[in-house]
């Protein structure tokens, strides 16, 4: 194969983005798992033209274009706690995506998981649908059919609100540049993402010792009176849940060990962005103790003057404060550089297909730690409104005292 095609990508440069096979005029690349269970592009030689299309698009192997400056950071939340309750951090996506839908002809683009714990994008016109796109989804989202929904949407006369990682933003951009007027970008606050393969293990493995169940798709974040915003998998509608610290799967993520090897060298990992919004959870809400202390909180980037218009849109349905941008971009460490590669990634994915899953876990699941116990007592029996209470007296006697 010549040079003008994604065959001479470094595999660890390819985020699995699928714009390739999107834009390939012969239909000869395919997205294919590798051992890890990541998708990268597959070309059938034969019908290839090397016309170079692909190449040139590929996000990969192209010049980073400028993200926006961003022009606010904010620390935001939805005003009615029941339903902040039922997503993952703020509620922004959920207020954003039901404004945008508020008028005909419009359609959301977002991660949604089956009830065979598959991720994927998919695209919503109806309000009553949004429940497929809310919530956490800490697996790879594939991307194949998404373009070609997304264009005919676009030829139907549809306007179309766009989430997806900086990497997936990036690729969507690139394919739908000619409706951008038409077109609005928000882009997550990443930290990078395992394999589907590596989750429906995991997940299949759950659902037997009766932990989750089958058939529903699996949440990630619960928040409730005692957890403002916990890292737990379970199932709606199912009692217990699965603590992070004690799931394989969970605990190598918020570790960083388990993602696609571009993650570790993301050049969307900066201050400047690339949608018209950028939210995430917000890693500098403690320095904010006044503003809903109890609840699930988002940070609120907004880098274009769309972005400024859409939040501007909401205003009623969210309470939002300005927030110390510095202070957010070096502690949400996503906002300054990509995740650190751990050594155990060399050998995770090797031993997730060579061992038995017990086997697996005892070799890579951490014993929660005294302390990491003692907390979740704590969590377990003093309400999180308790909790900050207690820290804003320590806090005021230690500076008294002082």
């Amino acid at each position: 194969m010549k040079r003008n095609t994604v065959a001479e990508v470094p595999a660890k440069n390819c985020t699995g983005c699928s714009l390739c096979a999107a834009v390939c005029p012969s239909s000869c690349i395919t997205m294919q798992e590798n051992d890890e269970g990541f998708l990268y592009p597959s070309i059938d030689k034969d019908a290839c033209v090397e016309c170079g299309k692909c190449s040139r698009t590929c996000p990969a192997t192209n010049d980073l274009e400028d993200g926006s400056v961003s022009s606010a950071f904010c620390l935001a939340c939805g005003k009615d706690r029941n339903f902040v309750q039922e997503s993952s951090s703020g509620g922004m996506a959920h207020i954003l995506s039901s404004s945008f839908l508020a008028e005909s002809r419009r359609a959301v683009i977002g991660c949604s998981m089956d009830a065979n714990g598959i991720v994927r994008h998919v695209a919503v016109k109806d309000g009553k649908d949004l429940r497929l796109l809310q919530g956490s989804k800490y697996v790879q989202s594939d991307l194949r059919e998404i373009y070609k929904q997304c264009v005919d949407l676009l030829e139907g006369a549809y306007s179309l609100l766009v989430f997806g990682t900086p990497c997936q933003i990036i690729a969507l951009k690139t394919y739908l540049n000619r409706w951008r007027d038409r077109v609005i970008y928000v882009d997550l606050i990443c930290h990078g993402v395992p394999s589907q393969k590596f989750f429906s293990k995991d997940r299949d493995i759950q659902i037997q010792r009766g932990r989750l169940q089958k058939d529903v798709p699996t949440k990630f974040r619960l928040s409730s009176r005692y957890e403002r915003t916990g890292f737990e998998l379970y199932s709606p509608g199912c009692n217990g849940s699965i603590k992070a610290y004690r799931d394989a799967y969970y605990s190598l993520f918020l570790e960083g060990a388990s993602f696609r090897e571009s993650c570790y060298r993301c050049k969307y990992a900066q201050r400047n962005r690339f949608g018209d919004l950028t939210i995430g959870d917000c890693a500098s809400a403690d320095f904010y103790p006044n503003f809903h202390s109890d609840r699930p909180v988002s940070t609120v980037i907004i880098n274009t003057s769309v972005g400024e218009r859409m939040m501007k849109e909401i205003k009623g349905f969210i309470d939002i404060i300005a927030i110390d941008a510095a202070r957010e971009s070096h502690l949400n460490k996503q906002l300054e550089s990509p995740s650190i590669r751990p050594n155990k990634r060399d050998t995770l994915y090797r031993d997730l297909s060579a061992l038995p899953y017990e086997q697996f876990e005892k070799r890579y699941l951490k014993r929660p730690t005294f302390k990491t116990l003692v907390k979740e007592r704590i969590k377990s029996v003093i309400s999180v409104r308790a909790r900050k209470e207690i820290k804003r007296i320590a806090f005021r006697v230690f500076k008294n005292e002082a």
